[in-house]
């Protein structure tokens, strides 16, 4: 799990009411965009994988839509879009880890966090349908695949 200085380095936060968190994926996708052009004229599928999306963090429209952009831009035929899942109870499990981050960071969603989890590792169905939806949604206006098929 990621510890509090990890995410301030690999994450722009943005005013504290706004519960903004832009994933700094462009220069990870730039870095690899030489290697990409090669892989598919060699056959390869070439694609990007945003997984965690978290939930009220990075799961707006507008940070979706970045993100499947940014993916179609550098040449991604396919993009997976996936929720955080958090497991365990114990001390050092990443879900007391990550709500111990998140009370720290964004204590007024901890709450929220709760009720979408609730005692389960993966958020609610509804969130996870409403993801897909909107993830697909998003892939299909930008012309790429959602998933390999």
């Amino acid at each position: 799990m990621v510890e509090s200085s990890s995410l301030r380095q690999n994450q722009t936060i943005s005013h504290p009411n706004s519960h903004s968190v832009k994933p700094q994926i462009f220069y990870r996708i730039q870095r690899n965009t030489h290697f990409s052009g090669q892989s598919e004229e060699e056959g390869f599928l070439v694609g990007a994988s945003f997984i965690p999306v978290l939930p009220f963090l990075s799961d707006s429209d507008e940070h979706l839509e970045e993100m499947v952009k940014a993916a179609k831009d550098y040449g991604a035929s396919f993009v997976f879009v996936g929720g955080l899942t958090l497991f365990g109870n114990g001390p050092s499990d990443c879900k007391v880890l990550y709500y111990k981050i998140l009370g720290r960071h964004f204590p007024e969603l901890l709450p929220r966090y709760k009720s979408l989890y609730r005692i389960f590792f993966a958020p609610s169905r509804e969130y996870q349908r409403g993801l897909e939806e909107r993830s697909e949604r998003l892939c299909k206006r930008y012309g790429v695949k959602h998933g390999l098929m």
